[in-house]
C-alpha cells in the first residue's frame, strides 16, 4: 500500500518533530482519516512525557488530562494499552464500557470530537510513545480495518520516537526538540503537555545520558 510505505519512509527520516507530525498525519489520511492528531514520546525510564507534537487536538486543561490518565480508571490508558497483545484502543464506537468513559463524555465530546484511536508505541515491555488520532462529530467511528492499519505502522513509529528520545551521546536532537542539559531529575509537572513540537527543558534533563544501548525498564501517561 503506497500510503503505508509513505508512513514507513517518514518514520525512518530524521525530520524536525513538528514536520514529522504534520507529514505523518497527511500520510495517514490515506487509510485512517482523522481531523486531529498527537504524537507523543515517553521517557523509557521515568515514564514521563518528554515530547509531543499535535494539531487540532485536545485543549482541555493539562491537570484534567493527567487526572484522567493516572487516577480515573478509564478505557485505553497508555500504560494499559502497552500491556495488551494489540496495543490499540478506540472510543466512540459504542464498545463495552464507553457509557462510563470520562474521557469520551467529559473531555472529547465537549470539544466537538466523537471518536479517538490510541496506539501505544511499546517495545520489549517499555512504553516509548503513543499516536492519538481523533475525529469530529458526525464522522464514523474508527473501524476494525483502521485498527489493523494502525497496528501495522506501530514498528516504524516506535523507531521514530526512539530516535528522538534516545540519541547517541553528543548527538543533538532533531530540530524542534529542546537540547538536553543533564543536571537533575525533572519536577513532577514535566509530565504535563508541552507546547506543540517541543520538549520541556525540565523533561529534557531525563534523557540526555541515555545511549542507544540503554536497557529500559517498564513504565506511564495521556493526551
Amino acid at each position: 500500500m503506497q500510503a503505508h510505505g509513505h508512513v514507513v519512509a517518514l518514520a525512518n527520516a530524521d525530520l524536525p518533530l513538528h514536520e514529522l507530525g504534520m507529514e505523518l498525519s497527511a500520510a495517514l489520511h490515506g487509510f485512517i482519516p482523522h481531523e486531529g492528531y498527537c504524537l507523543i514520546g515517553f521517557d523509557p525510564i521515568s515514564g514521563l512525557r518528554v515530547f509531543q507534537t499535535s494539531r487540532d487536538a485536545l485543549t482541555t486543561d493539562a491537570p484534567r488530562l493527567v487526572h484522567n490518565e493516572t487516577v480515573e480508571h478509564d478505557l485505553h490508558r497508555y500504560t494499559d494499552l502497552a500491556r495488551r497483545p494489540d496495543p490499540v484502543g478506540t472510543l466512540g464506537g459504542g464498545g463495552s464500557g464507553e457509557a462510563q468513559s470520562p474521557r469520551l463524555h467529559e473531555i472529547l465530546h465537549p470539544q466537538g470530537f466523537s471518536g479517538e484511536l490510541r496506539l501505544a508505541l511499546r517495545s520489549g515491555g517499555t512504553l516509548w510513545g503513543a499516536l492519538v488520532l481523533i475525529r469530529e462529530h458526525r464522522r464514523p467511528p474508527f473501524s476494525d480495518d483502521e485498527i489493523v492499519a494502525a497496528i501495522a505502522i506501530a514498528q516504524p513509529l516506535i523507531r521514530a520516537v526512539k530516535r528522538i528520545s534516545v540519541r547517541p551521546h553528543g548527538q543533538p536532537p532533531p530540530p524542534g526538540v529542546w537540547p538536553s542539559y543533564c543536571s537533575r531529575p525533572p519536577p513532577i509537572n514535566c509530565c504535563l503537555p508541552s507546547p506543540p513540537g517541543t520538549i520541556s527543558p525540565a523533561a529534557s534533563k531525563t534523557s540526555c545520558t541515555f545511549s542507544s544501548k540503554v536497557t529500559p525498564s517498564s513504565r506511564s501517561r495521556g493526551a
